[in-house]
C-alpha cells in the first residue's frame, strides 16, 4: 500500500486505500465528489430496494451535512471505488455503525457497468482488511435483503458466514458475519 500523505487522506482523515485493481477513494478526496455519491445513490438500478428513490437534492444535502461524516473520527466512513488507472465510477464500499445495534457492518453498491468483474468483492474484500487490521474491528457483519442474491454472493465469497436475520433500514434483512480470526485463517489459506 502507498505510504499515507495528506493526499492519500480525505479532509475529515480517511485513507485512500488500494487493491490489486482497484482505488477506494474515501469521499471528499478528489475524485470522490459530492457528484459521485449522487450517481449511485439515485441510481434506481443500486438502490431497487427503496419505495421512493433518493434525490440527487437530498443526496447532496446529506452529503453536505455533518452526519455523513460523523464516522470518519472512528476511521469509518464511504469510499467510492474506481479502477486503479482512471477516474472511471463503479461503485461504493461502506464501513459504518449498523443503525443502534452496537454492530459494524460492511455494505457495498456498485453500479451496473461495475458488476460482473468481481469488482464489489475485491473492494469489500480490502475494506475488511483495513477493517480488521487498522481499526481492530471484530466482527464485521453485512446485511442482505433475502432477495439480493448478487450482495449474498458477494458475502459468502468473503468468507463471511450466515448469522441470523433481523430489521434493519425498516426491512427484514439476512444478517453475515466475519470474525477477525476466520478471515486471517481463511487469507493463510488462499495464500499457502
Amino acid at each position: 500500500m502507498p505510504e499515507q500523505t495528506s493526499q492519500s487522506k480525505s479532509p475529515h482523515g480517511l485513507p485512500l486505500l488500494t487493491s490489486d485493481r482497484l482505488r477506494l477513494v474515501p469521499y471528499g478526496l478528489e475524485p470522490a465528489t459530492v457528484d459521485a455519491f449522487c450517481r449511485i445513490t439515485t441510481d434506481p438500478a443500486v438502490y431497487w430496494w427503496r419505495d421512493e428513490p433518493y434525490t440527487a437534492e437530498a443526496q447532496a444535502g446529506y452529503f453536505a451535512s455533518e452526519a455523513f461524516f460523523e464516522d470518519a473520527s472512528n476511521g469509518m466512513g464511504y469510499w467510492a471505488v474506481f479502477p486503479k488507472d482512471k477516474d472511471a465510477l463503479l461503485g461504493q464500499v461502506i464501513l459504518q455503525p449498523l443503525e443502534d445495534s452496537g454492530l459494524i457492518e460492511i455494505g457495498w453498491h456498485f453500479l451496473e457497468t461495475g458488476r460482473g468483474h468481481g469488482y464489489a468483492t475485491e473492494a469489500a474484500a480490502r475494506l475488511l482488511a483495513y477493517g480488521f487490521d487498522t481499526r481492530n474491528i471484530d466482527p464485521i457483519y453485512a446485511v442482505i435483503r433475502a432477495s439480493n442474491e448478487a450482495s449474498i454472493q458477494v458475502a459468502l465469497r468473503l468468507g463471511m458466514r450466515p448469522d441470523g436475520q433481523g430489521t434493519y433500514y425498516d426491512n427484514p434483512h439476512l444478517r453475515f458475519r466475519l470474525t477477525r480470526s476466520l478471515y486471517k485463517s481463511q487469507s493463510q489459506d488462499v495464500t499457502t
